[in-house]
């Protein structure tokens, strides 16, 4: 009975045996190399998804300072001259501001609108030219 269950038949030849243990060895290799794509295919997309990742959390790779950020460092330049340690309220006010200028505008919550690479309209918040000129006073200690 137990020889029925593990699929063994007395009248069966032993090179039908051999050759039916030979074809489920060869399923068992195909699932067992399927099952190994998988997870080569699992682990490619998890090394891409950790290479992106890397990328975030190493930051940009651009440095380069926009044109605000250069007018931002020319007024800080002019004004630690006459000036130890400038207040970004300082700079701000340091800036030209005009129609023909990158400044186009300061209104009375402190937004600059000022005009980027190709003439487009930006807007930054006194916050973030706060967090701006931090960096570029850093630039300038060292």
């Amino acid at each position: 009975m137990d020889k029925q269950k593990a699929g063994y038949v007395e009248d069966e030849p032993l090179s039908e045996q051999r050759e039916r243990f030979r074809k489920k060895q060869e399923l068992d290799e195909e699932r067992s190399n399927a099952e190994l794509l998988r997870l080569v295919d699992k682990i490619k997309a998890l090394k891409a998804e950790a290479a992106h990742g890397q990328k975030f959390k190493d930051g940009p790779r651009n440095r380069r300072a926009d044109k605000l950020s250069k007018e931002m460092e020319k007024a800080y330049k002019r004004l630690s001259h006459n000036r130890a340690k400038p207040t970004a309220k300082e700079v701000l006010s340091a800036l030209p501001v005009g129609p023909s200028e990158i400044v186009q505008d300061i209104d009375e919550d402190d937004v600059i609108e000022w005009t980027g690479k190709g003439g487009i309209k930006k807007y930054t918040s006194f916050k973030k030219f706060q967090r701006r000129l931090t960096l570029i006073k850093q630039k300038n200690l060292s």
